[in-house]
């Protein structure tokens, strides 16, 4: 029988924090050792992989394109049906272009460079990388900084310096990008500031030796074609559809639609936020159940989503995700200590949670009755014991409750009949302390061999 890990999101609200402690226990009386991952090896392979930005306190997580790509084009499965992926997608910011591939001079690799207009790429003049990509040594992580390599420009074979630029946006394309001044403004701007050269290779005029002639501001996706050989005289667009057909036939280009989602924080004054921690907790764990709160389902979760495929390089396949609502607590004290098992059985878990004054009471009374109860150790399973326990493993609490408040009534009205199946049971639910004599990982086994039987 596999064990199955059951794992929390964290967050403040007290229903997760309820629901946090139900898995928690289950996971105990299953003998079920949670392991978290090293996070600074998580966070070195991060780095390497040029997914994490930091300032003085914090980290920061960017998916690769590569996983960006991935997850944004996965079909819908369980437990990530269409309506989940569907919100999920309206969080990416998608944009057209291609891919470029620059080759690295005298050594083996290249750098991808996602582009939007290659109209003007004959006359590029550099490669800015952020200083996050995965080029760039801890040598040379600085703003306008020359990494001491060159790529080919491969339309042209043109030697193009490589450089590190902190504007370089590392959540959109690829974190490599080209550096076309005279035909971008800001990279005419970036271009004065370091002395590149400044070349055009798209014109409304003729160009000669009369300086009238000669061009002075960048030109976007204006004129024709010069100074590019076989390529003179094309418009624009006949320019990139001539330029991409050459690239594509030597396997340099290939169409991209860039999906940029972000970044978000992942480590905070040296404490991992909730869901870092989370993966961490998974692992490449073989089966396992996530809770998480149903309002972070386009921004944790997706973001979990991505971290973990950039981590393990595999899709995040739990056997069941349990989203979690929040509780309204109205006209009650935020003093009642039992308001975190009062959220937890007040709706199903996928609903809104309305804690009401009547159910307090029938908590209070449930508590109160159950500290009052004979402790008999009677290991006879009745069918009400089994039905709280499929309760239990399938999330649904408010059912749980509701059946075991009714048969407390009935067992505390029966002296000769307190089994150790029903503390069991309200230890899983609400944390109230076993007696000692119960053997109570036996006793879930039990259960649970029960359970895979019959299913």
């Amino acid at each position: 029988m596999m064990k199955v890990n059951r794992i929390v999101c964290r967050d403040p609200d007290l229903r997760i924090i309820a629901t946090d402690g139900v898995l928690s226990r289950i996971n105990r009386l299953e003998q079920i050792d949670v392991k978290i991952i090293d996070s600074e090896e998580s966070l070195h392979y991060l780095k390497k992989r040029g997914c994490l930005l930091s300032n003085e306190d914090d980290l920061f997580y960017v998916p690769s394109y590569q996983t960006r790509q991935t997850i944004f084009s996965q079909s819908p499965f369980v437990p990530w049906d269409e309506k989940i992926l569907k919100k999920q997608k309206k969080a990416f910011r998608m944009t057209d272009g291609a891919i470029i591939t620059f080759p690295l001079e005298d050594e083996e690799g290249h750098i991808e460079a996602f582009i939007t207009d290659w109209s003007p790429l004959p006359a590029a003049a550099a490669i800015a990388l952020h200083p996050s990509h995965w080029l760039v040594s801890q040598n040379h992580n600085c703003d306008n900084c020359f990494i001491d390599k060159f790529v080919r420009n491969p339309l042209t074979g043109d030697l193009m310096p490589v450089w590190v630029a902190n504007w370089v946006r590392p959540d959109f394309g690829t974190g490599a990008v080209v550096v076309n001044p005279a035909h971008s403004m800001v990279d005419y701007e970036y271009a004065k500031k370091i002395g590149f050269p400044i070349r055009f290779a798209l014109s409304e005029q003729k160009i000669t030796a009369n300086p009238d002639t000669w061009l002075s501001e960048p030109i976007v996706k204006l004129g024709r074609t010069v100074r590019t050989g076989a390529f003179d005289g094309l418009s624009v667009e006949d320019a990139s559809q001539k330029y991409f057909q050459e690239l594509y036939m030597y396997g340099m280009a290939r169409k991209y639609t860039d999906c940029s989602i972000g970044a978000i924080k992942i480590v905070s004054n040296n404490s991992a936020e909730s869901f870092f921690e989370t993966i961490l907790k998974i692992g490449q764990s073989e089966s396992f159940d996530l809770c998480w709160p149903s309002w972070e389902t386009d921004n944790s979760l997706l973001f979990s989503r991505l971290l973990y495929h950039d981590l393990y390089g595999q899709s995040l396949t739990p056997n069941f995700i349990c989203f979690c609502q929040k509780a309204d607590y109205p006209n009650l004290s935020q003093n009642n200590t039992l308001l975190g098992f009062e959220s937890l059985v007040s709706a199903p878990m996928d609903q809104v949670g309305v804690v009401k004054q009547q159910l307090v009471e029938q908590c209070q009374r449930f508590l109160q009755m159950h500290n009052k109860m004979i402790l008999d150790l009677d290991q006879s399973i009745h069918n009400i014991f089994y039905e709280i326990f499929c309760h239990l493993i399938e999330y649904k609490y408010n059912i749980a409750f509701s059946k075991i408040y009714k048969l407390q009534k009935e067992l505390s009205a029966n002296n000769n009949l307190s089994p150790s199946v029903y503390f069991v049971l309200v230890h899983v639910l609400t944390g109230l302390t076993i007696p000692p004599e119960i053997n109570a990982p036996e006793v879930w086994k039990y259960l649970c061999k029960q359970y895979h039987d019959k299913k």
